[in-house]
């Protein structure tokens, strides 16, 4: 896990420390070669400094996210109250506006097959704010209701951008309901990024 002290040198070695990450993931490090030794060398903090905020590697991806994820919650809380007639489509085309513009974490975790962090980070959130998503269920489905919103949301959102978010953020919401209805499902694209096995 990470554990981050409010301190400005705390803030700016922990903000070194995911800019490195960042930098190694992109010039692309294999996860396996990825070391806290060398992200601290090229962070230019001390192992020591690096273990004071986390305990692992993959806990600098964790923290990302979990600080991408608070800041969506914000924004869609924000966006519904400016909605002149808010419902589960206008929360979908702001969460979908939300990631246009804040991508890069959630590729960072697709290019190191660690998009679980994102499903993880969904699902604590819906749980800590069940008061504002549980409307949209049952009280005593709410346990399902968040494990299937947090791992559709993850594969969703993995597959739009693996799609180089070619579908306009507004357009989603409505291609959602869409495929879940019966009947919905498109024909597959041939080449398309979330096609199955070939058989």
């Amino acid at each position: 896990m990470y554990h981050i002290h409010e301190d400005k040198r705390v803030e700016k070695s922990v903000e070194q420390i995911c800019q490195a990450l960042n930098d190694m993931i992109l010039e692309g490090r294999p996860r396996a070669a990825l070391s806290v030794t060398a992200l601290s060398a090229r962070a230019g903090v001390s192992k020591a400094t690096f273990y004071r905020s986390f305990d692992a590697i993959e806990d600098v991806l964790r923290y990302q996210v979990d600080q991408a994820v608070r800041q969506m919650i914000a924004y869609l809380m924000e966006a519904r109250a400016d909605e002149q007639h808010p419902g589960e489509l206008a929360l979908f085309r702001a969460f979908f506006r939300f990631w246009m513009a804040h991508s890069a974490v959630v590729e960072l975790l697709i290019q190191t097959k660690t998009t679980y962090l994102l499903m993880e980070a969904f699902s604590a959130a819906l749980f800590r704010h069940i008061n504002f998503f549980g409307r949209y269920t049952d009280e005593d489905v709410i346990p399902y209701f968040v494990a299937v919103r947090a791992a559709s949301l993850t594969a969703v959102l993995e597959c739009w951008l693996g799609d180089q978010k070619r579908t306009h953020p507004d357009d989603m919401p409505q291609l959602l309901l869409r495929l879940m209805k019966p009947g919905g499902m498109p024909r597959p694209r041939p080449d398309g990024p979330c096609r199955g096995p070939s058989v």
